[in-house]
């Protein structure tokens, strides 16, 4: 019996170690607020602000980017003036400043939406993210 506890502590602490070496970067982000958020106008420029909250964990560094549904209703396209590489391992919170987007009233298609997500960073040219969100804007 003290052979087989002591045998499955020592495969636990094991995996312990090994999942500890192999952990993958942990992202969230939300959005908390967009302004203008309503009241738009079809193709009219807007310098939108963008307020995120983001938490990143086992890397260190992570990319935040912002982007808007101004090609496609489900394509959204990247501000990359606005990308920001920020410090893993905690918490914390971002405001993107984007100037000149064109809002687009997809009718009965779709809604309007600001978009962000983070990543690790540095990344490939192709990537997909750790978490994203997206908030409606209103006409």
């Amino acid at each position: 019996m003290k052979r087989i506890v002591i045998l499955v502590v020592s495969v636990v602490a094991l995996s312990l170690i090994l999942g500890a070496c192999g952990e993958d970067a942990v992202g969230v982000i939300r959005i908390l607020s967009v302004t203008p958020n309503s009241g738009l106008t079809d193709g009219t420029p807007y310098n939108f602000v963008v307020e995120v909250e983001y938490e990143l964990y086992n890397t260190d560094r992570g990319e935040l980017n912002v982007g808007f549904n101004t090609i496609g209703v489900d394509t959204y396209g990247l501000v990359v003036s606005e990308a920001v590489v920020v410090g893993g391992g905690g918490s914390g919170q971002h405001t993107f400043n984007t100037t000149g987007i064109q809002a687009k009233d997809w009718g009965p298609a779709g809604d309007f939406k600001a978009y962000v997500n983070i990543s690790e960073y540095p990344h490939e040219g192709t990537w997909r993210p750790l978490d994203s969100d997206a908030m409606v804007l209103t006409f």
